[in-house]
C-alpha cells in the first residue's frame, strides 16, 4: 500500500534507496474468484431473514477476531438480531474458540476453519467485515469488492486506498467501538 510504501521510505539511508522502492499491489485474478464464487459450498447454510457478516482470514490477534466477538454479542444485547461466520484458521483459533463458548455465542457465530474456497460464502454473506488491529494490504478486501460485498472495514493500512476513501465501503476506526458502530450502521441502515 502507500502507506507501507511511505514506511519504507522513512527507513531508507539514502536517496538512492528511495529511489529504488517501488509498490507492487498484490495479484489478484477477478475472474478465477467470480468463477469459484459459483462453486457449492460446504458446511454451513445462509439463512436469508438474519443477516450475517462474514470475516476471512488467518486466525491470529491481528484480526481482530477477539473484538469482532465483543461487538456481535453487544448488537444482540441491543436486540439487533444477525450471525457471524468467521472462515479461516490459525494459531489463535481455539482462543477464538473459547472468547466464542465465554461471551454465549454457540447459536449465532460458526468458526469454520480453514477452506480452500471461501468465495460461495463471500458471495453469499450479507456483509463483509475487516476487523483487523494492522494489515499491509489486505487482498481479501479486494476478493470483497471483486464480489461487490457491502464492507466495514477497520481503518488500517491499504483501507482508505483500496476502498477509495470510502466510496466502495464503510471505513471505521480501527477499534472495538469504530467496528461496533459500522456493524450497527449496516444493521440500521442496510443501504
Amino acid at each position: 500500500s502507500d502507506e507501507v510504501l511511505d514506511d519504507f521510505r522513512s527507513l531508507a539511508k539514502s536517496n538512492d534507496e528511495v529511489n529504488r522502492l517501488v509498490r507492487i499491489y498484490n495479484p489478484l485474478d477477478t475472474q478465477e474468484v467470480l468463477k469459484l464464487a459459483e462453486l457449492p459450498m460446504k458446511n454451513y447454510q445462509f439463512n436469508k431473514k438474519t443477516p450475517t457478516f462474514l470475516a476471512i482470514g488467518t486466525i491470529y490477534p491481528a484480526k481482530g477476531y477477539d473484538r469482532l466477538l465483543k461487538v456481535h454479542k453487544r448488537l444482540l444485547e441491543e436486540g439487533f438480531l444477525h450471525r457471524v461466520l468467521i472462515i479461516g484458521d490459525g494459531y489463535d483459533f481455539e482462543n477464538i474458540k473459547n472468547l466464542k463458548a465465554e461471551l454465549n455465542l454457540k447459536e449465532t457465530v460458526t468458526m469454520l476453519g480453514f477452506t480452500d474456497n471461501p468465495y460461495p460464502y463471500l458471495k453469499a454473506a450479507d456483509y463483509f467485515v475487516l476487523s483487523s488491529r494492522y494489515e499491509g494490504f489486505p487482498t481479501v478486501l479486494f476478493e470483497a469488492i471483486t464480489l461487490q460485498k457491502k464492507i466495514i472495514a477497520t481503518d488500517v493500512s491499504g483501507v482508505r486506498e483500496m476502498l477509495e476513501n470510502g466510496k466502495l465501503g464503510l471505513i471505521v476506526s480501527n477499534s472495538e467501538e469504530g467496528i461496533y458502530k459500522g456493524m450497527r450502521k449496516a444493521l440500521e441502515k442496510p443501504e
